[in-house]
């Protein structure tokens, strides 16, 4: 009798996904589509999350400050963008549980009260090196898939706003 142990496939280890916030980039929207959105806690309002995965929709949804010397890779990079809606309180927003299990990543999004506001705009650029799928989520009924970074031959030329004074 012949024992087939591969038959039972197991998922290969998680590996940790690199994020960064990227302060002073600016987002617009409605621009793009919105692939999960969410009440606030504690108080009337909602925000929304926004992936940014290709050139076309990075150029045209969001800002860098002007001596920002990042470059996105787009066949492994996209960004990130939280806006809130309605709201009359100061919010903080972070990610978590970022891990990559067969190619899907997860990336939880934790949202609570600030004292002061931390950022104006939350713009976050990721690695998604080997990433096909995103799972988006708050909690375990709140989530949403969304494809993986998207190529395009599309050069991005930024948009620069005059510093506010």
């Amino acid at each position: 009798m012949t024992v087939c142990a591969a038959c039972n496939v197991l998922p290969d280890d998680p590996q940790h996904a690199g994020f960064m916030l990227m302060p002073g980039w600016r987002f617009y929207p409605p621009c793009g589509e919105p692939r999960l959105s969410a009440k606030l806690p504690e108080q009337p309002g909602y925000y929304l999350l926004y992936v940014l995965r290709d050139s076309l929709q990075v150029k045209d949804c969001v800002s860098p400050p002007e001596n920002d010397p990042l470059e996105m890779d787009y066949e492994r990079d996209f960004l990130l963008a939280a806006v809130v809606r309605d709201a009359q309180a100061d919010w903080h927003f972070r990610l978590k549980d970022m891990k990559i299990v067969d190619s899907i990543l997860y990336v939880q999004l934790n949202v609570s009260r600030s004292p002061a506001l931390l950022s104006a705009s939350y713009v976050w650029k990721v690695n998604g090196a080997a990433v096909k799928l995103i799972r988006l989520y708050t909690d375990a009924d709140n989530y949403a898939y969304v494809h993986g970074p998207a190529w395009n031959e599309t050069p991005v030329k930024w948009r620069h706003l005059p510093e506010e004074r």
